[in-house]
């Protein structure tokens, strides 16, 4: 076979192991910060501010759970010879996607909340408890029936300065004010989470991915493009390996001097005994172009071997694949 081929492809266990990736490491960014946080504002810690910050820490370890849970089923998915199933891969991703959404918002709206709650910009705007007034105990247990520990307190401060109003008002008058705050914290330091963002990309990312973030674009499809391009790069990363292992489980030699990166792709040659060969340019967006060639072998059985692993061992959908004219950068 000489004809170059690209193909578009998505995989749901690749994905899901790259935001997997992602999660960890900015979960281990940010329990440095709760470290920094807590000694360097030591003296401001009030039992409300080590609440706050037990808060985050409980929300870490559900996601770590959470994590841990998805990586497995991901890596079991690649682990034998059947795909899986559609519905299967729907809620692999639901479950993904919705992790990523709780871990940036742990790391950003959260915790930039809490800090400023703990240096005092946000309790200072609070006023005075109403000390002739101790909530009964119906109103205690209602409060503690609220997960959220911002808003659980932010409802138990509101509620001694207006002890006639009710529960779903309080807790209405709470989430308002609990906006406000998150909003005003996350403009106080929209500067830190584009670096922060900058800095976990630098680390997990290639110059591809830094190049691709515009941060005039806005904090929040600032944050969505770069998680994008570390889920991306982590996405290839992985198909390169998983094409260097089906081609030497295919009997051709894939030498680490024939894995070349370059600015925007990464080649890959691999050589088989007679002088048959194949060539691959791996793209970030879910895209690459191969070819087998051979002027005395046929390998359309390798190639067609190659296609059946790559969708049945490593659970790759081929959406396309399309026969061109562009030619195969060395």
């Amino acid at each position: 076979m000489s004809q170059n081929v690209l193909v578009v492809y998505q995989s749901s266990p690749m994905r899901t192991l790259a935001i997997c990736g992602v999660v960890e490491t900015e979960l281990e960014r940010l329990n440095a910060k709760l470290e920094t946080l807590e000694k360097e504002e030591a003296r401001f810690l009030t039992d409300l501010a080590k609440r706050l910050i037990e808060h985050i820490r409980q929300s870490m370890k559900e996601q770590e759970k959470s994590l841990a849970t998805l990586r497995h089923e991901a890596e079991a998915a690649q682990a034998h010879d059947e795909k899986t199933s559609p519905k299967q891969k729907k809620d692999l991703m639901q479950r993904s996607n919705e992790l990523k959404a709780q871990n940036r918002t742990l790391r950003h709206e959260t915790f930039y909340t809490v800090k400023d709650w703990v240096l005092g910009d946000l309790t200072a705007q609070v006023k005075p408890k109403n000390s002739e007034f101790a909530l009964s105990d119906a109103q205690l247990e209602s409060i503690n029936t609220i997960e959220d520990a911002l808003l659980r307190e932010t409802v138990y401060d509101l509620w001694h300065d207006t002890p006639e109003a009710t529960f779903e008002h309080i807790c209405d008058k709470a989430r308002e004010q609990l906006n406000t705050n998150t909003q005003r914290a996350m403009q106080n330091h929209g500067e830190e989470i584009v670096q922060d963002t900058l800095e976990t990309t630098k680390r997990l990312g290639d110059k591809e991915s830094i190049k691709a973030l515009n941060q005039e674009e806005g904090l929040d499809a600032f944050r969505t493009r770069a998680e994008k391009a570390l889920e991306d790069a982590s996405v290839r990363k992985q198909t390169q390996k998983a094409i260097v292992q089906i081609m030497q489980d295919l009997g051709f030699s894939v030498k680490k001097k024939n894995i070349k990166r370059r600015k925007n792709y990464v080649y890959i040659l691999a050589r088989k005994d007679g002088g048959a060969y194949a060539e691959f340019n791996l793209f970030s967006d879910e895209r690459f172009l191969y070819a087998f060639k051979s002027e005395e072998q046929d390998l359309n059985k390798e190639s067609r071997l190659f296609r059946e692993k790559l969708e049945t061992v490593y659970d790759v959908d081929v959406e396309s694949e399309t026969v061109t004219s562009v030619g195969i950068r060395p």
